[in-house]
This record gives structure tokens, C-alpha cells and sequence, in this order.
């Protein structure tokens, strides 16, 4: 082992109990515990067993999802057969019973030591930071934000995605995956002095496709909690952790959603071919170059496209706008709608629809791009160590 330090976080929600950890681990030349601002990824967590047993098995599933998290231990004042098995299959490595004695914790953690040295390194995550901008509202930036998510997350069953509903006018995100969260970001935002990674974590909701998300503000009354520090504490955070994070920025920009836009280098601003929403489109590109958002981050995608429109055509738009488009996501009203009624998305209701195909071909497009990037930033670094 290095001479670096192991980092500990601790999730113990009763007082005297994270005394008791805090003092042990001070002991502990090897480990230090997750400094206050949380902004430091640690290597081990250890959790407290909850009174709502699904809520401490939600968590540790939440964790274990985080590449940088490599082991999770348990502490309970009961230990049941049932308990401890369900905690082996989600992954904990230790059992710390109550009350904690000094040396059964220094066991644990010299064992975690010894695997610590075995564990072959982990390369930091080369996260992909997408964001999708709606240029009116009902362009249907939600559903493309949602399939495309759970498309990335189809695609690539090993890796990590999470959709972020940074909709800030109540979005829809977990209405269209079907899901019920227990906290929203604005629990992260009203709590920006306890994110770190076990706080940030607890607070997503996962799809049964492995899908996380982060959902919207829910709540009247949390409409304007969203600061521009609070979008990008998180959005930095979850790029230690996640392969791909989706945002869906609705289609009103307000200081959390620009913070959103400077951050993320991939931009799709979805419009359709109708004049309202072209010149809504042009407004926007407009102000992204005043934001100084670099145009070739923008792209262009065209949502419910017919071959004939009798409105605007596709070259018409594009020499409005004087820029090509992207992608073109097909006109599949029926499916879509029906997809909304019953809470399931596209890509797993109809998988053979147009619309399904189309966003599973852009997924794939995404990241088949990451990969040539890395592939070629790989082949660099390799010739650069070689001749050094």
C-alpha cells in the first residue's frame, strides 16, 4: 500500500455512535475520515443500520453503484440471519456489531487493508456530460432525455447512468420512468453543507434497467431552491461516479440550468419544424453565443420529423438557423403518448417502433464517439510514455 491515506465516510445518523466511529478511525494512522465539504471521494463507507431496512439496502445499492466507493461496512446493534445475508448479496464486506469495541473495528479495517493492497487500481471515471435543452416547451425534451438515458444504460449494462431532471419548473422525468422519489434535488439543494458522496447518492431513485435518477424539485414551495453553486457541486460529483450523466433542462434557462450549460460539453437543443419553436431556436442560439457556450458543443436536433412538412422544411431551417442538424428523431406521436399514459418509457415499451430504434441509434452514436475519443487519447499517452 502507498503511503496515502484511505478515506472513511461515515453515514451514521445517530450521534454517539458516529462519536464512537470517529474516535476509533483518529487512532487509525492509515485511514482519515471524509473531510466536512464531502468533496473528497472516500475508498470505504461505513453505514448504520436504519429502522426501515429497505432504506440502509437503497443506500448501499446507491453506493456500491460509484466506481470510486470500493467497500461498504455495516453496523447494527441486532445482527439477524435474514439481515446478513441480504446484506452479503448487496455487497457489505464487514459486520461491525453494537456497542462497537475498538478491536473488532481494527480487525476489520486491517482485513479491508489487505484486500486494499490486492485491489488492482481503478482509473478515474472519463464521464460524458450530456445536456438536453428544450427550445419551447412540448418539443418533447423529456422523452428524448429519458430514452436516451435508458438506452446508454441498455447499451451499456456495465456502466453507470444517471438522468438529472434539472427542469425547473417541476419536471417530469419520474412520471415517464414510473418512478415515486423519496428525495428530489431539492433536498441537495436546502443541504449543499452535507453533499458528499453517500448524502448525493442517497438521494437518486433507480429504475429497474439500472437507471439512476435525480429528480426534479416536486414541491411548489421548492421552486427557486436551485443555485447555480448547488447544480454544480452535484453535477461535479456525480461525474466522479457516473459514466454517463443526461441532463433534461426543460426549456426555461434561469441561473441553475446556464450553470448546467457551461458545465457539459455536449449540448442537444431539440426543436421541430414549426415557426414558433424555429424561432425560438434562433433566440437561443443567440444567447448561447452570447454565453459564450462554443458553438461546437451545440447540436441540433429535430424532434417529430415527417419527410414532407408542409410548414418549414428541413433546409429552411437549417439555412435560418445557419447551422446543419444533428439528428433527426422521427414523428411517432401515438407511441410516445402512449408511453407517457402508462409511465413506460419507449425504449422498453415498443422497442421496435421508429422512435425507439432512432434514440437507440443515437445512444449508440454517443458512445461509439467516447470511445474513438479515449481509443485516440490512449494511442497518445501510449506513443508520449514510450518515447519519454
Amino acid at each position: 500500500m502507498t503511503g496515502e491515506s484511505i478515506t472513511v465516510g461515515l453515514e451514521i445518523h445517530t450521534a454517539a455512535l458516529r462519536g464512537e466511529f470517529t474516535a476509533i478511525l483518529a487512532t487509525q494512522a492509515a485511514f482519515r475520515l471524509q473531510n466536512a465539504q464531502g468533496d473528497d471521494v472516500p475508498q470505504l463507507v461505513i453505514v448504520e443500520m436504519h429502522d426501515d431496512r429497505a432504506r440502509t439496502f437503497a443506500l448501499i445499492q446507491a453506493i456500491q453503484t460509484a466506481a470510486s466507493v470500493t467497500e461498504v461496512f455495516l453496523t447494527a446493534s441486532r445482527m439477524e440471519p435474514d439481515m446478513l445475508l441480504e446484506a452479503l448479496r448487496a455487497g457489505v464486506k464487514e459486520f461491525i456489531p453494537q456497542p462497537v469495541k475498538r478491536e473488532e473495528l481494527e480487525q476489520a479495517l486491517q482485513r479491508y487493508q489487505e484486500r486494499y493492497r490486492q485491489r488492482t487500481p481503478r482509473q478515474s471515471k472519463q464521464s460524458k456530460l450530456i445536456n438536453i435543452i428544450g427550445s419551447k416547451g412540448g418539443v418533447g425534451t423529456t422523452t428524448i432525455a429519458v430514452n436516451l438515458a435508458l438506452s446508454l444504460q441498455r447499451l451499456h449494462p456495465q456502466k453507470s447512468v444517471v438522468l438529472v431532471d434539472l427542469n425547473p419548473q417541476l419536471g417530469d422525468a419520474a412520471l415517464f420512468l414510473d418512478l415515486k422519489p423519496a428525495h428530489t434535488f431539492g433536498d441537495i439543494a436546502k443541504h449543499m453543507l452535507r453533499l458528499d458522496t453517500t448524502f448525493l447518492l442517497s438521494t437518486l431513485s433507480r429504475h429497474a434497467s439500472g437507471l439512476s435518477l435525480l429528480s426534479s424539485v416536486q414541491d411548489i414551495e421548492e421552486l427557486g431552491l436551485l443555485t447555480p453553486e448547488s447544480v454544480e457541486g452535484t453535477l461535479e460529483l456525480l461525474q466522479t461516479h457516473f459514466d454517463y450523466i443526461v441532463l433534461d433542462s426543460g426549456h426555461m434557462l434561469d441561473d441553475a440550468t446556464v450553470a448546467a450549460l457551461r458545465l457539459a460539453p455536449t449540448l442537444f437543443l431539440v426543436s421541430t419544424l414549426t415557426l414558433p419553436v424555429v424561432r425560438n431556436t434562433k433566440r437561443l442560439l443567440d444567447i448561447f453565443t452570447k454565453l459564450d457556450i462554443p458553438a461546437d458543443n451545440i447540436n441540433l436536433i429535430v424532434n417529430r420529423h415527417k419527410s414532407i412538412n408542409r410548414e418549414i422544411s428541413l433546409h429552411d431551417f437549417e439555412n435560418t438557423l445557419k447551422k446543419k442538424v444533428f439528428w433527426l428523431v422521427p414523428n411517432d406521436y401515438l407511441v410516445t403518448l402512449k408511453a407517457i399514459n402508462t409511465g413506460q418509457p419507449v425504449a422498453l415499451m415498443a422497442k421496435r417502433a421508429r422512435i425507439a430504434k432512432n434514440l437507440r441509434k443515437l445512444a449508440a452514436t454517443i458512445a461509439t464517439e467516447e470511445e474513438e475519443k479515449f481509443s485516440l487519447l490512449s494511442k497518445f499517452f501510449g506513443r508520449n510514455k514510450e518515447g519519454a
